[in-house]
């Protein structure tokens, strides 16, 4: 799992966050985990490797 699904497992509704917009995260990260979407790699995202 990356860091991004992580991050937005954080995000609780209660966090301020608006719901529509956590409501979209948790699809994405879902996509994420579940391997719909590739996601970037450190290279692609910043332009270098860890």
């Amino acid at each position: 799992m990356g860091l991004a699904t992580l991050l937005i497992d954080s995000l609780v509704e209660t966090s301020g966050v608006d719901k529509v917009l956590l409501k979209e995260l948790k699809i994405r990260a879902n996509d994420l985990r579940s391997g719909k979407v590739k996601g970037l790699t450190t290279h692609e995202a910043y332009g270098f490797s860890l």
